[in-house]
């Protein structure tokens, strides 16, 4: 039964568009202006506003990406988290690697790297945040 989930923030929450290309980093000032005025877009928000009235929601970006969320008030059972993001690399393999369940959103650059370590392969991918309901289904009726 799924209790937690986390999100990553960029491509999975928010489109990046003329930044999810190669060799922009987090240090591009057009990157960090464009970060600082994002929004959610009304689908997720109401995806999101849906999903915390039954679970518990943690986001990661690039000012947290070390996955310190704070969990002194939280009690998690690995098997109890989804993790949700759209790299294979990073927030896929470390979902993996704790022994999460893990979902890849198809956007952008990494939606097509190849899995190059055998934890990077996602237990569920999916096209757009919306059909998060059905992996959660089927995570929650096992």
């Amino acid at each position: 039964m799924i209790k937690t989930i986390v999100f990553d923030l960029d491509n999975t929450l928010y489109w990046m568009g003329p930044f999810d290309r190669p060799g922009v980093t987090d240090d591009d000032p057009e990157y960090k202006k464009f970060l600082q005025t994002r929004r959610l877009s009304e689908e997720n928000k109401e995806i999101l506003d849906i999903l915390k009235k039954q679970y518990r929601l943690f986001i990661i970006n690039y000012e947290n990406s070390n996955w310190r969320f704070n969990t002194k008030k939280a009690v998690f059972q690995l098997d109890e988290i989804l993790v949700i993001g759209d790299k294979k690399h990073d927030e896929i393999f470390a979902g993996n690697v704790l022994g999460c369940h893990t979902v890849q959103i198809m956007i952008g650059r990494h939606s097509t790297a190849p899995i190059e370590f055998p934890n990077e392969k996602p237990d569920f991918q999916i096209n757009n945040l919306s059909e998060i309901f059905d992996v959660l289904k089927k995570l929650n009726s096992e």
